[in-house]
């Protein structure tokens, strides 16, 4: 009888264990995290400066410094504030940018190499280093002799400090150096406006390199 028993036994166990083995392959997998190395999750903080200096159509020098920082409310969407440094300099003649708004900006792929584009509206003010003198020295030729003739003229570029707007349109990619650190590349157009009128017709395409830090959720 016992000699039964256990044949029974080792037969059941026999026959159960393809059944185990099967019954475990059709289990289906642990879910893994297969988020990218550099996404833009939603969750996630990144924050960031931009720079730029390039020649200008009207005044000699166009130095641009961007600080910009938001949130993203959803997978490679984010909403934050961007501010604006900007300086344009033709000896002796300085004119000082300060501005500050919102922005919003979308990454179109949550790769390594990712392009995005960008919109913001800034207020602030210009400003310039004050009044300027401006010698100019006239030749006369048609006397005997030739005669010249000294004029002087003083002015100031914006008249002191003037409240003013400026939209910002941006694209460009991010470059992935490490899952947290990220490059980047940029072309921004940007305008000054007085309010109700155009300022300066200044170039307003400039190319920016940049340097942001994803805080990843």
């Amino acid at each position: 009888m016992k000699t039964f028993i256990t044949h029974a036994c080792t037969i059941a166990f026999l026959s159960a264990c393809p059944l185990v083995t099967v019954f475990g392959q059709l289990q289906p997998p642990v879910a893994r995290n297969t988020r990218p190395a550099f996404a833009y999750p939603k969750g996630s903080w990144m924050t960031g400066v931009q720079g730029s200096r390039t020649p200008d159509n009207l005044l000699g020098r166009n130095t641009a410094i961007h600080l910009q920082g938001g949130y993203f409310v959803s997978d490679k969407l984010l909403l934050g504030l961007n501010a604006t440094w900007r300086t344009k300099t033709a000896d002796p003649v300085r004119l000082y940018s300060y501005m500050a708004g919102p922005q919003l900006r979308f990454q179109l792929t949550q790769t390594r190499v990712s392009p995005y584009i960008a919109a913001s509206w800034q207020f602030g003010f210009k400003r310039d280093n004050g009044e300027q003198t401006t010698v100019f020295t006239v030749y006369n030729t048609t006397t005997t002799p030739p005669t010249t003739v000294t004029a002087v003229m003083t002015y100031r570029p914006v008249e002191g400090t003037k409240a003013i707007h400026s939209p910002m349109i941006g694209i460009g990619a991010t470059i992935g150096i490490v899952p947290a650190l990220r490059a980047e590349i940029a072309i921004n157009w940007q305008k000054d406006f007085y309010y109700g009128a155009r300022l300066f017709d200044s170039t307003p395409l400039q190319p920016h390199i940049g340097l942001n830090y994803v805080f990843l959720r």
